[in-house]
């Protein structure tokens, strides 16, 4: 202090203040304002940490909405409304609660962003949606039109993205049908101003042929685009596989880009980094806004498959919608509830037609379609599946195989046609003629899944209880051993042609058999776990709704279509419907505390006799009358109805081959050769019929009441063939052998292409 002090007393010092530019009167003129708004501003941020202060001092909590069976009608949602931990192994506490918590719990969590190794198996959404809330403003008081609505990203959205949210799926026959519809999109596109389109191509060997096509069908579109003096689109061709690479730069010239599109290079890999490539192309091409004004974005995607990146689906989307791009999509129909499809390859060096693997994609976000496989598939002893693609048997292609696990739904994927979905793009659904299900879109459009995001279908389920239960079934078909091949041997043969009697019982048919029983009673047990929802929601009596909240049957109105569409677009739907949840709290309780009281339920008491005789009268049937998706009663009738087949199926095969463990000394003398085959007669007793009657109902009426349907072909199927068994004995001679004949060695595998 005394340095500063003689420094200020210093004549130079005094002398240099006396000559400073500005004057005291200046200083306080230009001061004023800041201070002035200093003031107001410590001033409100006082005030402010007086509100905000107690927040934080009570503290910010998580509320966790778990997905539970809350259905619209109020009876129903009194009715399940305790909250009881559930254990599969432990029955005795199961109550209805109980049931409710067992079903919400078996929708497992599966990652949603991100990129990861894809599975065989369709994404699963989380069974918690968490939401974060302060204490003066619960959730159970905001709306699903708030807790679902929209994040605003700020983007401003042209003619060209002016469908965002809506779900456009269209079919093409050929390449050539393909580059037509382009034609009147680009033709629209270039009157409007600036323009920007990257064509983003699949580089796989399956593509090779179409891509010519398509550059054949575009050329005179992309010159007339050209000539156009008022046209400012420019193209750029982009071919991606394992990696990206720009094949043709940003250029007015539609001779060059259809040059490149029908010179593309192939890529051997197999590796298809679909929406990787989406997200590099939006980096690369529209970062910035053109010079000008605003310019309108246009990707166009053509793929065979859905990729194999397909978990970056969500950030793929939003890069796009920071950056103001429209995606077009031109890809497969999907496979109907699995990632992976088959697609044929004939040989050219044996001659030998080879099913090879594509990703092309669940046609929905959950394992809505059992895994699950069907019995009497004929596969031959010499046809290797794991090499050869599976088995067709004399099945049509587009059944995926005599096991029917990769069928085609002609439905269009889910990740794909979400990406078009929620950038205001289309979706046009090309298969080549071999790889074609018969069902046409317009058939099956009632059907379609839902190509919202998982966090928004997980939110709808907790009001949707059917849904939960035929998800939870599923669930534990993926998640629980290979379900999907259960069928055991049914042939026991001799090591050799004519083994003796006694040493073909000791050292073949004992052995075998108890290894068979074994495995069999394993995926008995498996079948039994994957029931389990359905048959305690058949085993529960159903409520009473009331006809002023009650769900609607099938065939839906166009006014109940309007209202699954508003359910599906919260934004879209009016006041009075918000304030439904409201009204039903303001009915009577009279008829809920009656449903309370209903006493505790244990797994012995959930008996065939009441599945086969009160299932009318089930809370299972009456959340089926009141779904109002035909897509989700199908799946409730061909899953059940095919669980219950196969544990007929499995139990005749148990009491059959247990038999003939037990009995092998009653074989006759010279029998070397024993088998199961189809039988119309059960041997299993009541259980068995009891539970056939059940499963021959719901397999039919899923027959009756979705004709031209995947889920028909899927329920005539299981119907097809006997559920009883008999038991054959036979001899077999022992071959007689030409001396000095070399046995050939057996063919080498050709090499197959990655597609």
């Amino acid at each position: 202090m005394s340095n500063i002090r003689s420094t200020i007393q210093q004549p130079r010092f005094r002398e240099w203040l006396r000559r400073m530019p500005l004057s005291a009167g200046r200083i306080s003129t230009e001061l004023r304002p800041f201070l002035i708004s200093l003031t107001v501003h410590c001033i409100l941020f006082v005030l402010m940490a007086f509100w905000v202060l107690p927040l934080l001092s009570n503290g910010t909590d998580s509320t966790v909405i778990e997905a539970r069976l809350l259905p619209n009608n109020r009876d129903a949602a009194d009715y399940m409304t305790h909250e009881v931990d559930f254990s599969a192994t432990n029955h005795d506490q199961s109550t209805l609660s109980q049931f409710q918590a067992t079903v919400a719990a078996e929708i497992p969590a599966a990652p949603i962003g991100g990129e990861s190794v894809p599975v065989d198996s369709p994404a699963m959404p989380s069974s918690q949606v968490k939401v974060r809330r302060g204490d003066l403003q619960p959730v159970t008081k905001m709306t699903d039109a708030e807790l679902m609505q929209d994040l605003k990203l700020g983007v401003r959205a042209m003619a060209i993205h002016g469908h965002r949210g809506e779900t456009r799926v269209e079919e093409a026959d050929t390449p050539t049908g393909i580059a037509s519809t382009l034609e009147g999109d680009l033709l629209s596109i270039a009157k409007d101003g600036d323009a920007m389109v990257v064509w983003v191509l699949d580089q796989s060997l399956s593509m090779q042929q179409d891509m010519k096509v398509l550059a054949e069908g575009l050329v005179e579109t992309l010159k007339n685009i050209e000539a156009d003096e008022t046209s400012q689109m420019q193209h750029a061709v982009v071919a991606f596989g394992d990696n990206v690479r720009v094949v043709q730069s940003p250029t007015f010239k539609g001779l060059r880009v259809a040059e490149a599109i029908y010179n593309l290079p192939p890529d051997p890999s197999g590796i298809e980094r679909t929406f990787g490539s989406v997200e590099w192309c939006v980096d690369r091409f529209f970062s910035s806004k053109w010079r000008g004004g605003e310019r309108q974005n246009l990707l166009i995607l053509w793929t065979d498959e859905s990729g194999d990146d397909y978990l970056r689906l969500e950030n793929t989307i939003a890069r796009c919608l920071g950056a103001n791009v429209r995606v077009d999509v031109i890809g497969p129909s999907a496979v109907l509830g699995a990632q992976t499809g088959y697609t044929a390859f004939p040989h050219p060096a044996d001659g030998i037609t080879y099913f090879l693997p594509v990703h092309r994609g669940p046609d929905s976000g959950f394992p809505q379609k059992l895994s699950l496989g069907y019995w009497y598939r004929g596969v031959p002893a010499t046809y290797d599946e794991s090499f050869r693609g599976p088995y067709q048997g004399t099945s049509p292609r587009w059944q995926g195989g005599s096991n029917l696990q990769s069928m085609l739904s002609g439905f269009s994927p889910y990740a794909l046609t979400r990406l078009s979905r929620e950038t205001g793009g289309r979706y046009l659904m090309y298969d080549r003629p071999g790889d074609r299900a018969p069902f046409s879109l317009e058939q099956i459009r009632d059907y379609q899944p839902d190509y919202r995001s998982l966090a928004e279908i997980q939110f709808q389920l907790q009001r949707q209880p059917l849904r939960q239960i035929v998800l939870a079934s599923a669930a534990r078909t993926w998640s629980g051993g290979n379900l999907a091949q259960t069928q055991p041997d049914m042939t026991f043969r001799p090591a050799f042609g004519g083994q003796p009697h006694n040493e073909f019982v000791r050292s073949r048919l004992v052995p075998m058999l108890t290894r068979e029983i074994r495995t069999a009673w394993q995926d008995a047990q498996a079948v039994e776990e994957a029931l389990l929802p359905f048959l305690m929601a058949s085993a529960l009596q159903g409520f009473q709704p009331r006809p002023e909240v009650s769900g609607h049957r099938a065939p839906m109105s166009e006014s109940d279509k309007i209202e699954d569409h508003r359910d599906q677009n919260p934004q879209e739907r009016p006041k009075n419907d918000l304030n439904d949840k409201e009204a039903m709290d303001n009915d009577d309780e009279e008829a809920n505390e009656e449903l309370k009281n209903i006493p505790a339920l244990s797994a012995d008491e959930v008996q065939l006799a009441t599945l086969e005789t009160e299932l009318n009268e089930s809370l299972l049937e009456q959340l089926y009358q009141n779904e109002p998706s035909p897509r989700w009663r199908a799946w409730t009738d061909l899953n059940m109805g095919r669980l219950l087949a196969l544990s007929v199926r499995l139990r005749e095969y148990l009491v059959v081959s247990t038999s003939t463990l037990n009995n092998v000394q009653n074989l006759q003398s010279e029998t070397n050769f024993v088998s199961f085959s189809p039988s119309a007669r059960l041997q299993g007793g009541p259980p068995s019929e009891q539970r056939l009657a059940v499963a021959r109902r719901l397999l039919q009426r899923c027959i009756e009441e979705n004709r031209g349907t995947p889920w028909q072909v899927m329920a005539e199927r299981e119907l097809r063939d006997s559920f009883g068994l008999e038991v054959t004995q036979r001899f077999v001679p022992r071959p007689t052998r030409i001396m000095n004949t070399p046995i050939p060695p057996p063919p080498p595998k050709p090499q197959l292409p990655n597609l």
